[in-house]
């Protein structure tokens, strides 16, 4: 599964809430395999050389995936993944796997984010930024999988909602039959 969101959508509490429900699930998040590139070399967003780095984040994110996936453990990547071709990316990279990939986007609303972002206790985002990538979801519009506003949902009841599309299949993007 992709979970993706904007800064302060909840991708990382709701990825927790969910795999606490199974007993071998990985969460893979791509924000610290590209804080794991040392201070000097780390490169932040809309920084020249970020895109970058976000594709070597998105191969390592994918291969990790891949190895936990061959131990019989699912996982979660919990990653911005804004635009179709952010997606396609993933797929390219993921397509050697015959597991069925969905493809969950928690919107909640910009004021539920910047409140989330502002309520963490380490590795706040600046506003600006939360308001940009959330501005960029909505324009990307909905394209593929599912998406949940969790805006007045707990992280349980976000998770339960997730759990009921997998489930049902209303988030797959990749389902083996097809390839």
């Amino acid at each position: 599964m992709i979970l993706t969101g904007p800064p302060g959508a909840g991708k990382s509490t709701v990825a927790e809430a969910l795999a606490e429900r199974y007993d071998r699930v990985a969460h893979v998040q791509v924000n610290v395999l590209r804080r794991f590139i040392t201070p000097t070399g780390y490169v932040a967003p809309g920084q020249p050389g970020f895109e970058r780095q976000q594709a070597l984040a998105t191969r390592n994110a994918c291969d990790l995936a891949e190895n936990f996936v061959r131990e019989r453990i699912a996982v979660i990547i919990d990653d911005v993944v804004i635009w179709p071709a952010d997606l396609d990316r993933y797929l390219d990279l993921l397509k050697v796997r015959e597991d069925p990939l969905h493809f969950v986007r928690l919107l909640p609303s910009i004021e539920v984010c910047q409140a989330r972002n502002r309520g963490r206790p380490e590795g706040r985002v600046k506003p600006e930024r939360v308001a940009s990538v959330h501005a960029d979801f909505l324009a990307a519009g909905h394209f593929a999988g599912s998406t949940i506003d969790s805006s007045a949902q707990t992280e349980q009841q976000t998770a339960d909602r997730l759990q009921e599309l997998t489930t049902k299949g209303e988030s797959l993007v990749r389902h083996p039959a097809a390839g």
